[in-house]
């Protein structure tokens, strides 16, 4: 869960990088592969090992886009990509599901 928030916070801090004097928002959220269910994150969601993730971002301007994992004093660059107004990012791409158990640096 603590990987989960901090993948998040990192990546709604570093998606979109345009000018310095440009706000730029951005939806984003995580969804989570719990079985056959397939649920948004909050935080008092309750994780099981077995569990698969897939962080989404969507701009509302262009830019470029960094999925980035910390793990104690390690950063770990996972994705990175152009974004466009409005479209979706996603990690891991096409639609599939990460463990949360597999990632480690």
């Amino acid at each position: 869960m603590k990987t989960t928030k901090t993948l998040l916070v990192l990546a709604l801090f570093l998606a979109f990088s345009v000018l310095a004097q440009s706000l730029v928002k951005s939806k984003a959220g995580i969804l989570v592969s719990s079985g056959d269910k397939l649920l948004k994150l909050k935080s008092n969601s309750v994780l099981k090992p077995d569990d698969k993730y897939r962080i989404l971002l969507q701009p509302d301007s262009g830019g470029y886009g960094y999925f980035v994992m910390l793990t104690n004093d390690k950063a770990k660059l996972l994705t990175n990509s152009k974004a466009y107004k409005d479209q979706i990012l996603a990690y891991p791409p096409k639609g599939n599901y990460e463990n949360f158990k597999k990632r480690r640096l």
